[in-house]
């Protein structure tokens, strides 16, 4: 019938719609759920990239043990630790089959949610899983045994590679015991080779995977020589390894001689010794001469690709590959700030650091009071919009003793998508865009936005604490916790909190930057292009210079006024809003945005209410018009068989 929704008139309009609404929702959302987080690990080192709907897929009853380290790809201390970690992955390669070195990026939007679930405070954390890791455990809670998400076992970070090796082997060792290819210590009913092999069927689930060969190594109690040993050989069910802190019945059995010593017992009994060597890698000789001795090829100790086969991975790296021509503005050109770079750090911190804690209270809370009511009184804001949604959120807050991060999230988003503070594209930076992915970005946002604050109060001559705002943010919610100690030291030892004059405060600020540069000069975070410098620079600045090239404090007050009181559009907007007027120092601001989340929705409903009620009446013409031809034709019949005679109904 001429009235059916399959009708081409239908899926035109269907179409219209939806490509209409699609149009708006990634003009609406497009930059709200952006990512820019770049990788501190590629596709060749042997760190396994993890994500939100991957890492508990993985993790929970592998059979693998992993660690994890919980990163953020911005976080200056984190791209310090990176090389070390890779390095950690690689030595520790070979034991792929019982230990996965991962990683995952809480700057990545997409994993900030799952990084707060694992209550991540601080960059980088690391976590360790055991084999088979249930994704509960029973606690104690309030004298009562209660199941409770199990978010893995705190490691400690060290800075020494070995040291984490170490660590790694001793959370470790101990699982090795069910897969029956180790027994750590003495064993009271080995006396000779005989027991030693009954004591090894007691061990063994089924006959089926029962060693055909046992390595014996006797060494101190503070060596790692058989523990290492052991991993590696923990792949060859066909090879049990015993450890001996003290010489015993076996060790004459073997005839063994010497400090530490190492031999060996087959499944028939026959046994031999091995040649302790002297100044080599301990642990790969006796890999080797076990690997001989069990007639296993060795280089299949050295396969380590399946793992990536084997665990199939949904991460995806990103390589700006052409970043370094992005930017096309030199550092020493740069005499503005951009308020695209303000807002893309403010709405970070807000979402993705705040966002991360799982209770707000006490100094927390009132840290993230201050640092929101400073936002809603000194930043800059040049859409109404940004401002409501500030002053709207600093007022939610006001009267809250306690906020759960659900009720915090949900209420940012609220508000996001009612005012739509953010106009811009989250996955790129301005001024504040690295040469190379995960240099400057968010800090160097920061730092700006820091400044910016600053600027403004002393331009509106208001005695502000400002940096009382600051420092509670930093030291409660900066996720580099070694960047937040060094700053909040600086604070202290200044005695920062102290200082109540504006002014005083915006140099405070630019000296503590000067101290921060002068510190990071050289790192691994500094990015090639932009080099840490004592701002500013003579070429920024030249009257900021005294005799002997000494600051003139009060020329470099001026600079820091005009650079940050008055920050600028830089990139082109998201959206175009031909009424937008700026934020004059007053406050005052006038014409909103050009779509707000409301608006959007609205223009769906109606829109959608409209092609509707066109379709019903397009479905109602067409059964109308149709039942009128029926009635016509059947009366015409009717007539003609009365006049006829003839039936021809």
């Amino acid at each position: 019938m001429g009235g059916s929704l399959s009708s081409p008139h239908y899926s035109t309009l269907y179409l219209l719609f939806t490509v209409i609404c699609s149009i708006l929702h990634y003009t609406e959302q497009g930059a709200l759920f952006g990512n820019d987080a770049a990788p501190l690990y590629g596709p060749d080192d042997q760190v396994y990239i993890l994500n939100s709907t991957t890492i508990k897929d993985h993790i929970y009853g592998s059979s693998r043990a992993w660690v994890v380290e919980f990163y953020s790809s911005w976080c200056g201390h984190c791209i310090h630790f990176a090389p070390k970690w890779r390095q950690f992955a690689l030595d520790l390669s070979p034991w792929q089959n019982i230990l996965v070195i991962a990683g995952i990026d809480c700057a990545d939007d997409n994993n900030v949610a799952i990084c707060r679930e694992y209550e991540v405070m601080g960059y980088p954390s690391i976590r360790f899983f055991p084999p088979h890791s249930p994704m509960t455990k029973k606690i104690t809670k309030e004298k009562e045994i209660v199941d409770d998400f199990y978010r893995g076992n705190p490691v400690d970070r060290s800075e020494n590679v070995a040291d984490l090796k170490r660590s790694m082997i001793d959370m470790t060792i101990p699982y090795l015991h069910n897969y029956y290819q180790m027994s750590d210590s003495t064993t009271p009913s080995v006396s000779d080779s005989t027991s030693l092999w009954e004591f090894i069927k007691t061990k063994t689930i089924s006959p089926t995977a029962l060693p055909s060969i046992a390595i014996l190594v006797f060494e101190p109690e503070e060596s790692y020589v058989t523990k290492e040993v052991a991993m590696t050989m923990s792949k060859f069910p066909s090879v049990i390894i015993f450890r001996f802190t003290k010489k015993n019945a076996l060790f004459s059995e073997l005839k063994l001689e010497g400090w530490p010593a190492a031999g060996y017992v087959k499944s028939d009994h026959s046994s031999g010794s091995m040649p302790f060597p002297k100044n080599k890698n301990i642990p790969n000789y006796l890999v080797k001469m076990m690997a001989d001795i069990a007639n296993i090829p060795i280089d299949l100790f050295s396969s380590t690709s399946n793992i990536r086969d084997n665990i199939k991975s949904e991460a995806k790296v990103m390589i700006n590959e052409d970043a370094m021509s992005n930017n096309l503005e030199e550092p020493s050109t740069i005499s503005v700030v951009s308020i695209e770079d303000l807002l893309h750090g403010m709405r970070n911190s807000l979402r993705n650091e705040v966002g991360l804690f799982k209770q707000l209270a006490g100094d927390k809370l009132q840290a993230l009071k201050n640092y929101v009511h400073t936002l809603a009184e000194f930043f800059p804001a040049d859409r109404r919009e940004t401002l409501l949604f500030l002053l709207k959120l600093s007022t939610w807050l006001a009267p809250m003793e306690q906020i759960d991060d659900t009720t915090y999230m949900d209420k940012l988003t609220e508000l996001e998508v009612e005012l739509h503070p953010w106009d811009i594209d989250f996955k790129t930076w301005s001024n504040c865009k690295g040469s190379i992915q995960g240099r400057r970005g968010y800090p160097c946002s920061m730092w700006s936005l820091f400044h910016t604050l600053a600027a403004v109060a002393f331009q509106k001559n208001q005695q502000f604490p400002v940096l009382d705002a600051i420092h509670g943010y930093v030291k409660e919610f900066f996720g580099c916790k070694e960047c937040s100690g060094h700053f909040t030291k600086l604070v202290a030892d200044d005695g920062a909190l102290m200082i109540s004059s504006i002014r005083d405060q915006v140099l405070w600020l630019w000296k503590a930057h000067n101290k921060v540069n002068l510190r990071l000069k050289g790192t691994l975070s500094e990015d090639p292009v932009y080099p840490k410098i004592q701002y500013p620079s003579e070429t920024q600045c030249p009257e900021c210079y005294g005799k002997e090239t000494i600051f003139d404090e009060e020329k470099v007050l001026q600079h820091l006024l005009t650079v940050y009181s008055k920050p600028e559009r830089t990139l082109q907007p998201i959206q175009s809003s031909p009424d937008r007027l700026y934020a004059t120092n007053d406050g005052g601001h006038k014409s909103p945005g050009f779509f707000s989340g409301t608006d959007y929705w609205l223009f769906c409903i109606v829109y959608l209410s409209v092609a509707l009620l066109l379709i019903f009446g397009y479905v109602h013409f067409r059964m109308r018009k149709g039942a009128r031809f029926d009635i016509s034709y059947f009366m015409c019949r009717k007539l003609k068989h009365h006049y006829t005679g003839k039936n021809n109904v």
